[in-house]
């Protein structure tokens, strides 16, 4: 180490190489001999002197940085926390096959498959143990704005401009499709099954939010907001089956299913992502400015708000036991949260200056998945990940 930069010595050879010529105050080996970290988050191969990648840090993080005793990176911040972060090299596998860039993913009810779509047009199926490509859906012939499982995961619904299919994950057999025939409506951008898989909800980015039949496809109605609050951001439904949410840019309303009755609603300043926890009695939704929003189900109440990430966040998903959020946004970075306290525990980076679209957690909890703007989905194992 010295005052122009981290020098790599051979003491064999009794050779060196220079790592980099900034000035750096710190550097150390990973556990495994394998890496090389210095301040700021950069990461050298030790065998070849090669940049393997530079650490998304907060502008705002300390100069404290080292490994922990299993590799991950542990580096402070000015308030005195501590975050971990693993480098890409962590995840466990990529899946590579999208030919642009992405916009959602989702686990089957039995985590056993993956379901991701974006700009290309193509629906794949992932089989999750393996990391290899099952099925490809290739009905739209169009950008797919949403995927959505059958909570027998035996059927899927996806989306393009405003027409659904439904279709069979095993054979990729058409069940049925059908179309919004409003002229206030330009595209669906949300699908979700209700609890009990009799029918469908889809939601527009003009705010028609529908209705259908999932064994027919008949329409059971729309409701379609008088002015609505912006353009529509997300719409997700209880657990129970009673209620749902709809995310505008400028205002979150919770509705009843039965008569549509509006029960409540807040003003926000939201970005594409709403969702209940698995109890139903917390709301999460993303944020324009990079935060986080966890409010009462009951009454639109703000709960917490999580703030961490540098640019909006655009998808975020609770744990299974509901103590844990995981977050993606346009930083290109996955957050781990504390519901209870909002503390930030664990990031986790992709490669390059990727937007991140889509997280998503096995139902078991054991696996995360990330799908970004070049087309990439990344996987982690939670259970290898030590706040």
């Amino acid at each position: 180490l010295q005052r122009g930069g981290v020098k790599l010595w051979d003491l064999a050879q009794a050779s060196s190489k220079d790592l980099d010529r900034q000035f750096l105050m710190h550097a150390q080996f990973s556990p495994d001999g394998t890496r090389i970290l210095g301040r700021g988050g950069i990461l050298w191969d030790s065998a070849s002197g090669e940049t393997l990648s530079r650490l998304h840090l907060d502008d705002s993080m300390g100069r404290a940085i080292a490994f922990d005793a299993y590799g991950g990176i542990v580096h402070g911040t000015p308030e005195g926390a501590l975050i971990h972060t693993t480098p890409n090299q962590s995840a466990f596998e990529q899946l590579l096959g999208h030919q642009a860039s992405l916009r959602v993913l989702c686990f089957s009810p039995d985590g056993r498959t993956l379901a991701s779509a974006g700009l290309d047009g193509d629906v794949r199926l992932w089989d999750v143990t393996s990391a290899r490509p099952w099925r490809t859906y290739q009905g739209h012939g169009g950008i797919i704005a949403s995927v959505a499982w059958s909570p027998d995961g035996r059927r899927l619904v996806s989306a393009s401009g405003t027409e659904i299919h439904c279709w069979d994950a095993a054979s990729l057999q058409l069940r049925w499709k059908n179309s919004l025939d409003t002229v206030d409506a330009q595209g669906i951008y949300w699908l979700q099954f209700s609890p009990d898989g009799k029918r469908v909800l889809s939601a527009s980015n003009e705010g028609v939010v529908s209705l259908w039949d999932s064994l027919t496809g008949a329409s059971l109605g729309q409701v379609k907001t008088v002015k609505p609050p912006g353009p529509m951001d997300g719409a997700a439904w209880s657990p129970d089956g009673t209620r749902i949410a709809g995310l505008f840019k400028e205002r979150l309303i919770m509705w009843k299913v039965d008569r549509w009755q509006e029960e409540w609603s807040v003003p926000v300043a939201a970005d594409r992502c709403v969702r209940f926890s698995p109890d139903g009695r917390w709301i999460v939704h993303a944020n324009r400015d990079g935060t986080i929003s966890l409010r009462h189900a009951s009454d639109g109440r703000l709960i917490q708000s999580f703030e961490r990430h540098q640019e909006a966040a655009k998808s975020v998903v609770f744990s299974p036991d509901g103590k844990r959020l995981f977050s993606g946004g346009a930083d290109g970075i996955v957050r781990v949260w504390d519901t209870h306290t909002g503390d930030e525990l664990l990031q986790l980076n992709v490669e390059g200056n990727r937007l991140i679209w889509s997280v998503d957690l096995s139902p078991d909890g054991r696996i995360l998945a990330a799908a970004d703007s070049d087309a990439h989905i990344t996987l982690w194992r939670t259970e290898s990940q030590r706040p």
